[in-house]
């Protein structure tokens, strides 16, 4: 046993210092492409532009300035306003900013999974820490990082589920609301997989979560009405105006989701064979009328809104880098359930060595 927890820590180690250097080596390199993963690195320079902004000039908008991000993600300009504080205005610094969130967004959710069940936490910490398109979010300084950020955060305290955890779930919603309302469809998955879990199961436990989480977003809405109030019509102008209007639905849209849907599988091919398997096992158990765990029934509610979603807003490939750690999340519950079931005699290849051959296939795709 004494063995096994030493091989256990030493990987993590190992890979820990593979996800570090990953993430933080020469950030001011070139970037991957848009049309690699997404990664839309020309909007750098833009939604840093009020962080900027104080640090060089000492106010965060302009004169006649119309383009302020600052009214889109006060979160992320935020951020990179520390960080340029600490550091100056550079690439480097603006990028250390994504690098530092999903590193510690990693680890916070690794170990509160580590801490329920070691395997599993070790598992979706390899996943997450080696995915491709969260390490290429992780190098620019772009608000998906800021969002992955919160979204991770927030599936950490979900699965820590306690009373507490579940108001810091409701308290940092609202922050993903400041962050970009991209995020939308995992903001209103929470509480409406809560709804409708206590209604199907006739579970008091999820209700009582429901008003933990109401209670936690209250708390933390008071305390942004007191940024938002006196910026109401720049924050309404900057996501619902000229720059934020982007709601709408057409036949060429119907007909591009699915291009989208496809090139983000082929970026990820090992984990949707694993989700597309893990999803069809449940909801024959759904189908059997038995009862299914509430964070198996949250990830499946949080795709079915991303995709709602989708079709009617913006469809560019950088949108799907935020279901990965929710994909991620139903591939680690899926690859644990292979290491415990029970092969017949004829089947050589344990449950054990099988995990370790998709870990090895998943880090060399």
């Amino acid at each position: 046993m004494v063995n096994k927890n030493k091989i256990l820590i030493l990987g993590f180690v190992l890979v820990f210092i593979l996800v570090f250097i990953l993430r933080f080596i020469a950030l001011d390199m070139d970037p991957t492409t848009v049309d690699d993963y997404g990664t839309g690195w020309a909007d750098e320079g833009a939604y840093i532009h009020n962080a900027k902004n104080k640090v060089l000039f000492g106010q965060w908008e302009l004169e006649n300035d119309l383009w302020n991000p600052i009214y889109i993600s006060p979160t992320f300009t935020f951020f990179q306003y520390l960080s340029f504080s600490a550091l100056g205005v550079s690439t480097f610094s603006s990028r250390l900013v994504p690098a530092i969130l999903g590193i510690l967004s990693i680890l916070f959710i690794s170990v509160i999974l580590m801490s329920k069940n070691k395997e599993q936490g070790i598992i979706y910490f390899i996943l997450l820490g080696l995915n491709i398109m969260l390490i290429a979010f992780s190098r620019v300084a772009m608000l998906e990082s800021a969002i992955l950020f919160f979204i991770v955060i927030i599936l950490g305290f979900i699965i820590q589920d306690k009373k507490y955890s579940w108001f810091f779930v409701g308290f940092f919603i609202s922050f993903l609301i400041f962050t970009k309302l991209t995020s939308m469809f995992f903001i209103f998955a929470i509480p409406l997989s809560l709804l409708i879990y206590s209604f199907i199961y006739k579970s008091k436990p999820a209700l009582k979560k429901f008003f933990l989480l109401v209670f936690g977003g209250i708390t933390s809405m008071t305390l942004w009405m007191l940024w938002l109030i006196p910026n109401f019509i720049s924050w309404k102008f900057m996501n619902f105006g000229s720059y934020g209007g982007r709601i709408y639905f057409t036949i060429y849209k119907l007909l591009s989701v699915p291009l989208f849907v496809l090139k983000f599988s082929l970026l990820n091919q090992l984990v949707i064979i694993l989700v597309i398997i893990s999803i069809f096992f449940t909801f024959r158990v759904i189908k059997r009328r038995e009862k299914i765990s509430y964070l198996d029934f949250l990830l499946i509610v949080i795709l079915i809104m991303f995709f709602l979603q989708t079709l009617v807003t913006d469809y560019p490939l950088r949108r799907f880098v935020l279901i990965v750690p929710i994909i991620l999340l139903i591939a680690t519950r899926f690859i644990y359930k292979i290491k415990k079931i029970n092969y017949s005699e004829n089947i050589k290849v344990k449950g054990k060595t099988l995990v370790v051959i998709i870990l090895l296939l998943y880090i060399i795709i």
